[in-house]
This record gives structure tokens, C-alpha cells and sequence, in this order.
């Protein structure tokens, strides 16, 4: 099912399946592992949405919501962001901010809300732009990237 979202500047945003998530999340995060290999179970729960950024025909960005509950804060988070990326070409134009826009939507009119992630430290100000902070301390992620807990109300 793609459904038409958002389109901006040649950018249109659409739901997406799981494995056209996988296979950006490969070339642009995990290009040493299969695609097969970057779908978690979450990934395929009813609940979950899987978004992909196009322009044109070619999917140059990716975002999924994953039913995924977690406490931070005194809080419940219910749903979780997982594989956000975006082709390199295409970074700083806005499709990450899209992409993460499409997701809250989605998660703001659940029942059950808040959104969490596992950010990259290098990203805080992208995710706090759009409402997240982060809670507890760093730590270095298997990609040897510096991340954080985010989360989102």
C-alpha cells in the first residue's frame, strides 16, 4: 500500500513496505549486512509504519514507527523510531524532517503515544528542533557511532 503524504520541493512522502525500508536502511547505514538482516520483528507488526521519501520514482530516504514501549523519565513511551536515513546527496534539504514528521503524525494520533529513539549524538539538534530531549548518558553504538536516548512526548 503507498499512500501519498506529503510532497514538498519535488520530495513526496509515502507509506512504504517493510522491505523498501530494509534495503535504504542497507546502502545508507549497514551496507556490510543483508537487508533481510535489518528488519526487526517490530518491523513487521500491524501497528508499524514504515515511510519513504521520493523523488520521483526513486526512494531517497526512509523512517519507520515501531510499536516499542520504554520508560524514560517517569514516563511510558509507546512507540519507537528505528532506521531513520537518508542518501547523502540528499541530506540537509529537509527529507529527514519529513520523514520524521510523517512518523509523529502517525504516532500522535495512536491511542497510546510518546516516541523514542536511539539518536546519534551528532543529530541532537535535528531531533530537539522537533520536540525530542535526550535522557541518560551516551554510549557507542555497534556502527561506532555516539548515541543517546531521545524521546518525545
Amino acid at each position: 500500500m503507498i499512500d501519498k503524504l506529503v510532497e514538498i520541493d519535488s520530495v513526496e512522502i509515502r507509506a512504504i513496505g517493510v522491505e523498501g525500508a530494509a534495503s535504504l536502511r542497507r546502502a545508507v547505514l549497514y551496507p556490510n549486512k543483508q537487508a533481510c538482516d535489518l528488519i526487526a520483528d517490530a518491523d513487521r507488526d500491524d501497528l508499524a509504519r514504515h515511510f519513504g521519501a521520493f523523488r520521483g520514482s526513486n526512494l531517497i530516504g526512509v523512517c519507520s514507527v515501531t510499536p516499542d514501549t520504554i520508560h524514560l523519565d517517569d514516563r511510558v513511551y509507546h512507540w519507537r523510531l528505528r532506521g531513520m536515513a537518508v542518501l547523502q546527496a540528499d541530506r540537509g534539504l529537509g527529507v529527514g524532517k519529513l520523514l520524521l514528521l510523517a512518523g509523529i503524525r502517525y504516532v500522535d494520533q495512536a491511542p497510546e503515544v510518546g516516541l523514542w529513539c536511539n539518536g546519534r549524538t551528532d543529530a541532537l539538534n535535528f531531533y530537539r528542533n522537533l520536540g525530542f530531549h535526550n535522557t541518560g548518558a551516551t554510549w557507542m553504538g555497534p556502527d561506532r557511532v555516539e548515541r543517546v536516548k531521545l524521546c518525545r512526548p
